[in-house]
């Protein structure tokens, strides 16, 4: 039985509920259009409700930006393989050096993207740039919750809908730092993969090293770009339709988390308009971050990224039209 309607209408895909019921209730499976959404097998649900009450799109607790940044990794080598201004391999760098964890997104061996973990910087390699397809957190709520158990810092780096499940599971806890990415909406795996499909058969081969940011033309000029039999090919019919928010969840079109108000520790993405107010920042075209600070924890990190980021502090009311 799917869950109730007016849950499953907002649902984001964060799969929460699953690991909140006390049965094992909850399944998540693919609908008509590819996403997940949450299922419940009525021979186990024992009509808690805790489903319902602890769904994370209703519990929502938002934090005013303290500070506005504009960023960019001092290694050039990195920042080319970013998707803007490298600032989430150098969180990663400080995590892992610290004896901490990462999770974030990567391609798996099938080209589907998926959450996983690394403890390395060799690991960390693999979840580099832009993914434009829906992940799903799946196991890593328990891995999270686990490390955080035995005292190892965690940094998750997902969409704001992946990173409030979460948060609202995990409850406040200093050592894990949260970073949110600013979100255009979430595609359809199931496209993705027809769209994989439909390119492999058309130039007969198989696709890899993707890349959704490649930014061999420049930051601003960059392109979805992937290489069959040694050959790059542009990925501009799927990148029209996700731009047209054609493939997109539908929650995605009523986003709660769409807003100038976060529910991270840091919020990353790309400076679009810099070039306008701090031209400086722009005249080598490999791209420049924009981070917001959002609590006093995300603060600390920002002051501890002077080794690997050059940073500059910004006001809030910039023109960027």
């Amino acid at each position: 039985m799917l869950m109730y309607k007016e849950i499953v209408s907002n649902c984001s895909g964060c799969m929460k509920c699953q690991f909140v019921c006390p049965t094992y209730a909850i399944s998540f499976m693919e609908n008509e259009e590819g996403f997940l959404y949450p299922f419940v097998n009525e021979e186990k649900c024992i009509g808690c409700n805790k489903c319902i009450k602890e769904c994370s799109i209703k519990k929502i607790s938002y934090h005013s930006p303290l500070k506005l940044y504009v960023a960019r990794n001092k290694n050039t080598e990195i920042l080319s393989k970013c998707s803007s201004g490298g600032v989430f391999p150098a969180l990663a760098d400080l995590v892992i050096r610290n004896n901490g964890i990462v999770y974030a997104t990567a391609f798996d061996k099938m080209n589907e993207v998926i959450f996983t973990k690394a403890d390395t910087i060799e690991l960390v390699e693999s979840m580099i740039g832009s993914k434009y397809v829906q992940s799903y957190i799946e196991k890593n709520y328990l891995e999270v919750k686990n490390h955080l158990a035995n005292g190892t810092k965690v940094l998750f780096v997902g969409t704001p809908c992946q990173v409030n499940g979460i948060k609202q599971y995990i409850g406040e806890n200093e050592n894990l730092i949260l970073v949110d990415l600013i979100c255009h909406g979430v595609p359809s795996p199931r496209i993705w993969r027809s769209f994989i499909k439909f390119i492999e058969q058309k130039e007969q081969g198989s696709l890899y090293k993707i890349n959704f940011r490649d930014k061999s033309g420049g930051w601003k000029k960059s392109f979805a770009s992937a290489y069959i039999n040694h050959k790059k090919i542009n990925l501009q019919y799927y990148m029209m339709l996700y731009g047209q928010g054609a493939i997109i969840r539908p929650s995605c079109y009523s986003c709660k988390f769409a807003s100038i108000e976060r529910i991270s520790d840091i919020t990353i993405g790309d400076f679009w308009g810099i070039e306008k107010i701090c031209p400086k920042w722009f005249n080598d075209k490999l791209g420049t971050s924009m981070m917001l600070c959002n609590t006093q924890k995300g603060q600390r990190i920002v002051e501890a990224l002077a080794e690997t980021v050059d940073v500059e502090e910004l006001q809030f009311d910039i023109p960027l039209q």
